[in-house]
């Protein structure tokens, strides 16, 4: 005689929660390693919706599926844990106008569109939070943690962020005209389509960074270092970088109008407007051409 199934003609089945558990207590005994694998894809899968949705309105999501919430809140908090060790948090934090931030760590936390102008952030931790249309401009930003931050469109204009650190920090589109990024690095960082114009980049560490079509006219990038850093299609119309080094940059398409260099800037192996692989037209070139102070004469 087969064995009598425990799961049979219960009345407490006819409700969806049960329902759903039940299947699965059943699957699991058939082939619980095909249940386990199919568990780890869902879980990853909401997982990754963790960034569109909050707990709450995953659970309503899950819910129109027809999983009920006996089911539906281990996977909640699965994600809530997936985001916690490796994302910015759902809720977005509001800031009181007369609140201190200096010093503050405000790391993985969503800010988006946040009114921080003028706000004073020295020292602090923004490490992989979610700056998205946030509003920063005239901001004090020295020596703050910038790591893998995400400001695309956000407004950063006239703000100081001497010795910042932005590792893979994400300005795309953003705008950072007049901003001061003395002595800071940002390696690695995109500020594809960023407005940079008379912005201070001197002695900033940019290697790799990426400026396909930035506006970087009347920049300061005397010093910079732009080793292997994507420039093309950026527009580099009287930006001074005198001392800066280009070795490996990437220059198609970039606009060199009025360009101020000396010798001591070091260009990509066989690219320098003076051997005429770019059409610099009303270059200043007079630190070229001018005699060192010890060499003049009366």
């Amino acid at each position: 005689m087969p064995e009598a199934d425990p799961f049979e003609n219960d009345h407490l089945l006819q409700t969806r929660d049960f329902f759903w558990f039940v299947t699965c207590c059943k699957a699991w005994r058939t082939n619980p390693w095909l249940v386990a694998t199919a568990a780890l894809i869902v879980v990853g899968l909401l997982s990754g919706l963790g960034a569109l949705l909050s707990s709450a309105e995953l659970l309503t999501f899950l819910q129109s599926l027809s999983i009920g919430a006996t089911l539906a809140l281990p996977f909640v908090s699965a994600r809530a844990f997936m985001q916690m060790i490796g994302g910015a948090s759902s809720t977005r934090v509001q800031i009181s106008t007369a609140a201190d931030l200096a010093c503050c760590d405000l790391s993985r936390q969503d800010l988006t569109d946040l009114q921080l102008r003028g706000r004073d952030l020295t020292s602090s931790r923004l490490t992989r939070s979610n700056l998205l249309a946030a509003d920063l401009m005239g901001s004090l930003l020295l020596d703050v943690d910038l790591n893998r931050v995400i400001a695309r469109r956000a407004r950063f204009d006239f703000a100081d962020l001497t010795e910042a650190v932005g590792h893979q920090a994400d300005f795309r589109q953003s705008s950072l005209i007049g901003a001061n990024f003395t002595d800071a690095i940002f390696d690695h960082a995109d500020f594809s389509d960023a407005a940079l114009c008379d912005a201070t980049l001197q002695n900033c560490d940019l290697r790799s960074a990426t400026f396909d079509g930035a506006d970087l006219q009347g920049a300061d990038l005397r010093g910079a270092d732009l080793r292997d850093a994507d420039l093309r299609r950026s527009d580099l119309r009287s930006a001074s970088i005198q001392g800066a080094d280009l070795r490996g940059a990437l220059l198609d398409g970039v606009d060199l109008t009025g360009l101020k260099m000396d010798d001591l800037t070091i260009w990509p192996d066989g690219q320098s407007p003076l051997l005429g692989t770019f059409e610099l037209t009303e270059a200043d070139l007079e630190l070229l051409s001018a005699p060192a102070k010890g060499d003049e004469t009366d």
